[in-house]
């Protein structure tokens, strides 16, 4: 029987996307749906606690998030732990790399609701393009502040959880990520975690990826492996799809994903038939006919 779902946000219960109600209402029933048959629901994402704590009041529910790739657990209004980069690490990073590979800026999310962002020239341009983008997001928008004062300051409080340097668009942005990424792994591949993320890099501390902190989650709330669903999209899922046998990797998605999951899905709402009865009851996991 299924207790559990831990589903990814971004190309995944996000999917597709509602800018004005957040989830489709299909992902909306099925939560909402789960949770009151008595199942738990945790949010293991890459993004920080605003945008997830948003889904927690859409279905009416308390609802635990696994931050930053498991950096933190944030549940019932306050951080249960955190794990954040070191400080000396996070700066020779950014040192290393501020005027490298092309990056075009750096994202750091740390225990606040305000994602820093630092820019090699923070000019007006800039700063309307990033107001614009993020306006037009609606639901998914994140508050930030531009500027490199603000970047260290939040450096300086040791609460770190997740580095990001961009490296421009398209493919050029992707081909500079992955070799900056072979380089960043040369150097400092035994203090932190680097992960590719398109035409970025998601950077974390050591051994800080999704299924590390899941499983840590559930044995701490005594809930067995065999008791949790896996959803994601993306390399950074990966972790979580290869730690549980009921995964499940979204159709649209990357490659690695979909290669390491068991089942397949188009739509996060998919799931409903295998894990609840049609009175809207746990009932034992029933795996879909086809597998990958």
């Amino acid at each position: 029987m299924i207790k559990l779902i831990a589903t990814d946000l971004d190309g995944t219960l996000f999917y597709p996307k509602r800018r004005f109600t957040l989830l489709t209402r299909k992902n909306q029933r099925l939560l909402k749906d789960f949770s009151s048959a008595g199942g738990k629901i945790v949010l293991v994402t890459g993004r920080s606690r605003r945008v997830a704590s948003k889904v927690g009041k859409k279905i009416k529910t308390n609802i635990s998030v696994l931050g930053c790739n498991g950096a933190f657990f944030y549940e019932d209004g306050e951080y249960k732990y955190d794990k954040p980069i070191n400080q000396q690490i996070f700066m020779k990073v950014y040192m290393k790399l501020r005027k490298s590979y092309g990056i075009i800026g750096w994202l750091l999310l740390d225990d606040t609701d305000v994602i820093k962002i630092s820019t090699p020239v923070v000019s007006k341009i800039v700063n309307l393009v990033a107001r614009l983008f993020n306006r037009f997001n609606f639901a998914y928008s994140e508050k930030y502040v531009l500027g490199e004062k603000p970047f260290l300051d939040a450096v300086g409080s040791g609460k770190c959880y997740k580095l990001m340097p961009i490296f421009g668009m398209g493919k050029g942005g992707r081909e500079r990520a992955k070799v900056a990424a072979f380089a960043l792994n040369d150097l400092f591949g035994s203090q932190l975690d680097i992960t590719i993320a398109n035409v970025s890099l998601e950077i974390t501390r050591k051994g800080t990826n999704k299924g590390n902190a899941l499983r840590e989650y559930i044995k701490e709330k005594g809930i067995k492996e065999d008791e949790v669903l896996v959803i994601g999209d993306a390399d950074n899922d990966v972790s979580m799809l290869a730690s549980f046998q009921h995964s499940f990797a979204m159709n649209r998605g990357e490659n690695e994903p979909k290669r390491i999951a068991n089942y397949h899905i188009d739509y996060v709402s998919d799931i409903r038939d295998y894990i609840l009865t049609e009175n809207n009851e746990l009932k034992e996991f029933s795996p879909p006919n086809h597998s990958t």
